[in-house]
């Protein structure tokens, strides 16, 4: 909603937790898989450190 409002959004993965759902759905599958949809065109995918750093 932020992105349809015309502001910049900024998503700091490493900085994100989930529940693990499954063997197979892990943090970091679920992670990976926002992440990819999130770049698509609705945010910058970042780490902490780049984001605090102003890249």
């Amino acid at each position: 909603m932020a992105r349809d409002l015309d502001f910049f959004v900024d998503f700091p993965v490493d900085a994100t937790g989930c529940p693990e759902l499954s063997e197979t759905a892990t943090q970091d599958v679920i992670k990976a898989a926002t992440a990819a949809t999130l770049v698509a065109g609705f945010a910058r995918v970042v780490t902490t450190a780049e984001w605090l750093a102003g890249s």
